[in-house]
């Protein structure tokens, strides 16, 4: 059974603010299709959403992968969605509170 990505709004912020500090460096372009992998990369825990490495003591459910050794995707899996919660760039804390992600 393929799970429903849905993305909170502090991701999709998220993945706003990749793109723009990228584009600002590096171009639109490769902004562009940099953000494209990270959306595919979730997009892809719809048909295996049992991975990467659980963080409870983080946030209930919470699960974290890695992406191209350049950022970390957080997400819970629910019944039959996967809610993306933050997608944070290399070297980023963890935020102290994840309630607002939901």
């Amino acid at each position: 059974m393929a799970h429903k990505i849905e993305f909170r709004q502090a991701a999709v912020e998220d993945l706003r603010a990749l793109y723009l500090h990228i584009a600002a460096e590096a171009g639109r372009e490769r902004a562009g299709a940099y953000i494209g992998r990270i959306e595919a990369a979730c997009m892809a825990l719809a048909t295996f959403p049992e991975r990467g490495t659980v963080r409870d003591h983080i946030h209930p459910g919470l699960r974290i992968i890695g992406f191209e050794r350049s950022a970390s995707i957080g997400f819970v899996v629910r019944a039959d969605i996967v809610d993306i919660l933050r997608i944070l760039p290399r070297g980023m804390d963890f935020p102290d509170t994840w309630e607002n992600s939901q």
